[in-house]
């Protein structure tokens, strides 16, 4: 019999089915650093104790109830929104975050970095990438221009001194590929579901190849 069957003949049903794949799929990284937890329109100071691109352990005061939605501030990951899933004896609160694509991507890379320390080329680069503020941009709408003329208008999702991450209703340069925010040039560094992100700094000698 099949796991997703298992699971259904027991009555957890398809959600919590899938809550359990997910629960195997995202790594947990043992990561103390000290955040805020926003419960019920109220902030209190907390501790995550492990992290995962679907969730935190979070080590707090007062534990909110299983099912609340609450918000966990801290400043390498930023703001990240959830829900109160589990109470872990002696530990702390179990949050699942509800992010999207783009953000649990950027997570990803965060704390590959974390557990991967010698992984950093440059560790002063990287330092100041992550410390850089990050804004939302917030349904303002940018025209992506590359070295052929093209152009590409896309949904800016946020952006900091180094770089920019777009929406592009399926259409995307290809990596690599140098290009024109503006009057700002960068270079496509990585793809995520529903767009892609662009890097500032110089520009290599990249041809673009024809879009997706």
């Amino acid at each position: 019999m099949s796991f997703a069957s298992t699971i259904a003949r027991s009555g957890l049903g398809l959600r919590a089915a899938t809550r359990a794949v997910d629960r195997r799929r995202h790594r947990r990284v043992p990561l103390a650093m000290g955040a805020r937890l926003l419960v019920q329109g109220e902030e209190a100071p907390c501790r995550t104790l492990d992290l995962s691109c679907g969730g935190a352990l979070v080590e707090v005061l007062d534990w909110p109830p299983i099912g609340d939605p609450v918000v966990l501030y801290a400043r390498d990951i930023g703001r990240v929104a959830g829900e109160v899933v589990r109470h872990v004896p002696e530990r702390g609160v179990g949050m699942r975050f509800e992010i999207g694509p783009y953000k649990r991507e950027r997570l990803a890379e965060i704390l590959t970095l974390k557990a991967n320390p010698q992984a950093q080329a440059a560790p002063e680069i990287d330092s100041a990438r992550r410390a850089a503020p990050r804004f939302t941009g917030d349904g303002q709408t940018a025209v992506v221009e590359l070295d052929d003329g093209r152009t590409l208008r896309c949904e800016i999702l946020d952006f900091s001194l180094f770089g920019v991450a777009v929406r592009s209703q399926g259409l995307r340069p290809p990596l690599g590929a140098n290009v024109k925010i503006g009057a700002t040039r960068g270079r496509v560094a990585r793809f995520f579901e529903g767009g892609f992100a662009v890097d500032f700094g110089p520009r290599p000698a990249v041809v673009a190849a024809p879009l997706d």
